[in-house]
């Protein structure tokens, strides 16, 4: 809240002071650098009141023996305008973090979109029905009958075997009768 001339303040309000607010401090130390920037011989005084209060300001305290001057160096030319680059090189750098951090959640919400898509379309997505796991079966069935044909080594022709088994057994199980690989199928 803004306070104007003659308002009085809340209730239990106490200004800040040097001890409980060090960031107010660097502030008014800057706002006062700040503004004594174009005066080539400016002058700044710390003036310190009874209560602990800190102020900074341009003119010597109201209070004799309360004050500290304290001296103002001004840049030289080079020197603002190494600032200024500087300045303008760190607005930079932001602006390009800024645009590299928008790339980054365009390409991360594009990417969301494309799997969020993929897993839309993909079979796998949709319900799997009983008819579908005992179609998968008769075929990794007679994809397994296959190969125990072809197969010349006796291990792989035993491991191909198992599967076969194995399949057969879960049709028989899982499926129903009409689902189920015929006994006329098998050799």
């Amino acid at each position: 809240m803004k306070y104007a001339t003659g308002h009085k303040r809340p209730a239990g309000y106490t200004p800040p002071t040097s001890d409980t607010d060090p960031i107010m401090k660097l502030v008014l130390l800057s706002a006062i650098l700040a503004g004594s920037a174009p005066f080539a011989h400016a002058q700044a005084y710390k003036c310190v009141y009874g209560n602990g209060t800190v102020s900074y300001q341009d003119q010597p305290c109201v209070q004799p023996g309360s004050h500290a001057e304290i001296r103002v160096i001004q840049p030289t030319p080079e020197q603002r305008r190494d600032a200024q680059l500087r300045a303008r090189q760190d607005a930079l750098r932001a602006q390009l973090l800024d645009l590299q951090e928008e790339e980054i959640a365009r390409r991360r919400a594009q990417l969301e979109e494309s799997e969020a898509r993929r897993a839309a379309a993909s079979p796998s997505a949709r319900p799997r029905t009983e008819a579908d796991k005992c179609a998968d079966y008769r075929e990794r069935l007679a994809d397994a009958q296959y190969w125990q044909k072809r197969f010349l080594h006796p291990a792989n022709i035993q491991r191909e075997e198992e599967k076969a088994r194995h399949y057969d057994e879960r049709a028989f199980f899982e499926c129903k009768a009409s689902d189920r690989p015929s006994v006329f199928d098998k050799k």
